[in-house]
């Protein structure tokens, strides 16, 4: 997720002497990888039906049974659009080119330039772009080396005139979250990305945002993940981090239904109280949460203890009231009830906190320790949400993080804070 947090004052980034003290950084653990084919597959959020890719000396290649078969190469700069319909992609020349005929080819296609860089929707992508023809729209994946996918993260997900510790504990992070899916999605043959440039993963610009600090970062810590397990069979945990815990962390089970290794405990956090986002407050009339309401069913389906007419009783019914039923022990809300009228009829619906912050959206309610109270304005009812935090809250708060670096904790301690049951090991 985006933190908007930046230190108000410039921090030059010194070379890193101590940056990583208590950590052996020159021993090395075993890993799966060499540190020449540890790339990533990183998926664009929003699949389009027409794109264009520009660049110096393009190589165009169709990938058959795994095979790369060069298709087009020019050796200057130039400018191709694609478009995707049911498994085939169109491929022409721009204006500048138009004496080109048009391809169709079977997806995948690879793009590559001998420069290092491509030019896709705006932004500077490092390596290889692949495209697949999905229904009718073309979903974009950027083949990219790790290190290099996070010198490109640094800036969309935090800053990089953070403190040079908060940097490098945000990075490990990073790198430790991104090599557990490299390793998870390799093992599904199917899969074509391991993670997402969004908010569903990490957040990914390309390398339209690196600098030097983050490259700077990046290359203090590198090969630096949290594990589990031991020196011969490390195995990365699901680094999970969010933006602003509210006080206290959350466990994974708590927001997705099922536990992640390394991950058992919640640790309180005193460090974030200063954030931003540490209060919020979110005002909501009837219409806007029934209408939440009914998209997320119409996505989701029937939810445990709803009677079988609920699409009837949300589309044609009338939302009386919503309250917390239930918190776990962390202080988030675990369920709601809520109580619809239809005609003559009333329904009791129950619904997860989780739940109601996806329907309604995470950016606008921000986490699901909240309060839930109503007025009547006029012949609406409005709902007032406050709550305190930003995220789901599971694992690294960042702007813990942030403070943790200003009053002078170290990566290894800042880690062990909010990760406490792993370890940190070099494996490259």
């Amino acid at each position: 997720m985006i933190c908007s947090i930046c230190i108000p004052k410039y921090i030059p980034f010194l070379i890193v002497i101590g940056l990583i003290s208590g950590f052996d950084s020159s021993a090395r653990t075993h890993s799966p990888h060499s540190v020449k084919d540890i790339l990533i597959r990183v998926r664009m959020p929003e699949p389009v039906n027409y794109l264009q890719v520009r660049g110096f000396d393009l190589r165009i290649y169709q990938e058959k049974k795994g095979e790369p078969k060069l298709m087009i190469s020019r050796d200057r700069k130039s400018e191709w659009n694609f478009k995707c319909q049911n498994g085939k992609i169109q491929v022409r020349a721009s204006r500048s080119d138009s004496n080109e005929k048009t391809f169709e080819w079977g997806d995948p296609i690879r793009i590559e330039s001998p420069t290092g860089f491509l030019y896709y929707n705006g932004q500077a992508y490092r390596n290889e772009l692949r495209i697949y023809s999905v229904g009718n729209s073309c979903e974009v994946v950027n083949h990219v080396d790790l290190e290099k996918y996070l010198d490109g993260l640094v800036n969309s997900e935090f800053s990089s005139q953070w403190n040079p510790a908060s940097i490098a504990a945000q990075v490990v992070a990073a790198r430790t979250y991104a090599y557990y899916q490299i390793l998870e999605k390799r093992n599904n043959k199917s899969s074509y990305f391991d993670v997402d440039a969004s908010i569903k993963d990490q957040v990914y610009h390309g390398s339209t945002r690196e600098d030097f600090h983050s490259s700077r970062a990046v290359e203090s810590t590198r090969g630096i993940v949290l594990t589990i397990g031991t020196d011969l069979h490390p195995i990365p945990i699901k680094a999970f981090y969010h933006s602003t815990c509210g006080g206290k962390t959350e466990l994974p089970e708590n927001v997705w239904g099922g536990s992640f290794p390394g991950l058992k405990r919640s640790v309180t956090c005193p460090f974030c109280l200063d954030s931003p986002r540490f209060g919020w407050r979110l005002d909501l009339f009837s219409r806007e949460v029934s209408q939440a309401i009914l998209e997320g069913f119409k996505k989701e389906g029937l939810q445990p203890g709803w009677p079988q007419n609920a699409l009837e009783i949300l589309q044609s019914g009338s939302l009386l009231n919503l309250r917390v039923l239930s918190r776990n022990s962390n202080e988030r809300v675990s369920q709601l009830g809520m109580t619809w009228s239809l005609g003559n009829h009333f329904f009791q619906l129950p619904l997860s906190g989780v739940l109601l912050r996806n329907w309604i959206g995470s950016s606008r309610m921000r986490s699901t320790s909240f309060e839930v109270t109503s007025a009547s304005i006029a012949e609406a009812k409005k709902w007032t949400f406050s709550g305190k935090g930003n995220g789901h809250g599971v694992g690294m708060c960042q702007w813990g993080v942030k403070v943790m670096g200003e009053k002078g904790y170290k990566m290894p301690a800042i880690l062990k804070y909010y990760y406490p049951d792993a370890q940190l090991r070099k494996l490259w």
